[in-house]
């Protein structure tokens, strides 16, 4: 089964959704290469725990990597998609 890019980005806005981000910050799919990862303001343990839900909900393994607070959310949406085509193998 393929999953494609925007079900990954759907998946990411939402599991924002059960996070604590910045209370100004507007979840909005369209602005996914306007938000950063720092712009949502979460603090280690909650980036944490953000990664392993996204990483439970699409069955992959980001790993001890960090992600930079420059990020956009559509950015990591295409790295986590690269990751799922590549656990998926040929």
């Amino acid at each position: 089964m393929s999953i494609d890019l925007k079900h990954v980005l759907r998946t990411i806005f939402k599991e924002l959704e059960n996070h604590s981000i910045h209370s100004e910050i507007s979840l909005d799919i369209t602005r996914a290469n306007e938000l950063t990862i720092g712009d949502l303001s979460l603090d280690s343990l909650d980036l944490l725990q953000f990664a392993m839900d996204i990483e439970d909900k699409l069955g992959i393994e980001i790993g001890a990597v960090e992600i930079p607070p420059e990020t956009t959310l559509q950015n990591f949406a295409v790295y986590l998609h690269e990751l799922m085509k590549q656990t998926a193998g040929p």
